[in-house]
């Protein structure tokens, strides 16, 4: 992951989208708690570890990619 490794010349960065959250202060603390001792960046960098780490584990129990591109509305 780029949080993680840094971007080395041949690796090329994943498209970025910005996303805006309102969360109780106290899910901030705890995501604070979390990043600083392992070592994270940023806050940002290690909420997207969290993420990933919850879609994987949620993948996993169900066995359905949650990585998958989302099917397009229009064909429901």
């Amino acid at each position: 992951m780029a949080y993680k490794t840094g971007y080395d010349p041949g690796l090329h960065r994943e498209d970025i989208s910005r996303l805006q959250l309102r969360v109780p202060k106290r899910i901030v603390d705890a995501i604070d708690v979390f990043g600083i001792p392992e070592g994270f960046r940023s806050r940002n960098a290690a909420i997207v570890h969290l993420i990933e780490q919850g879609l994987a584990e949620t993948e996993k129990a169900s066995g359905n990619s949650l990585a998958a591109t989302p099917p397009d509305a229009s064909q429901k």
